[in-house]
C-alpha cells in the first residue's frame, strides 16, 4: 500500500509527499507506459507499410563500414545499370559512388536521388554525416 500524504497550500492546491522509492517506482511505470505506446505506434507503422524493418545482414554489413550504397542496391536486388537508370546517374558514377574513388561521396541532389531509387532515409547514405 503506498504510503501518501496530502498537505494544502496557502492558495489551496493539494500537494502529495510520499517515499522516494514510491515516487522512483510511479515514475519507472509512467516511461514504461511511454516505451510500449512508442513501440506500438512503431508497430503499427511496419504494419502499415508506412516503416521497414531492416534485416538484421544489411545492419551488420553497414556496420562492418560496407558501402551503404551498395548494400541496399543488392538487398533490393538490382544491379548497378538499374540503379543508376532509376537514379538519374551515370552508371560509372554510381560505380564511383559505390567502390570507385568517391565512396559515397556524391552531391546531396545525387545521394539523395539513389536514396529514393532504393526507397530509403537518405541519412543512411551519409548525408547528415560530420
Amino acid at each position: 500500500m503506498m504510503k501518501v500524504q496530502v498537505i494544502q497550500t496557502a492558495g489551496g492546491e493539494e500537494m502529495v509527499v510520499l517515499p522516494r522509492a514510491q515516487f522512483e517506482r510511479l515514475r519507472e511505470l509512467a516511461e514504461d507506459r511511454l516505451d510500449i505506446e512508442g513501440a506500438k505506434a512503431v508497430l503499427n507503422k511496419i504494419g502499415a507499410g508506412k516503416e521497414e524493418v531492416v534485416p538484421q545482414a544489411v545492419a551488420e554489413r553497414m556496420f562492418a563500414g560496407e558501402n551503404p550504397i551498395k548494400v541496399w542496391r543488392e538487398y533490393r536486388g538490382m544491379t548497378q545499370a538499374q540503379l543508376a537508370s532509376k537514379a538519374k546517374i551515370n552508371p560509372s558514377y554510381l560505380w564511383q559512388l559505390e567502390s570507385g574513388p568517391r565512396k559515397g561521396r556524391g552531391s546531396i541532389a545525387t545521394l539523395k536521388a539513389v536514396a529514393t531509387a532504393l526507397r530509403m532515409d537518405p541519412e543512411f547514405l551519409g548525408l547528415f554525416r560530420d
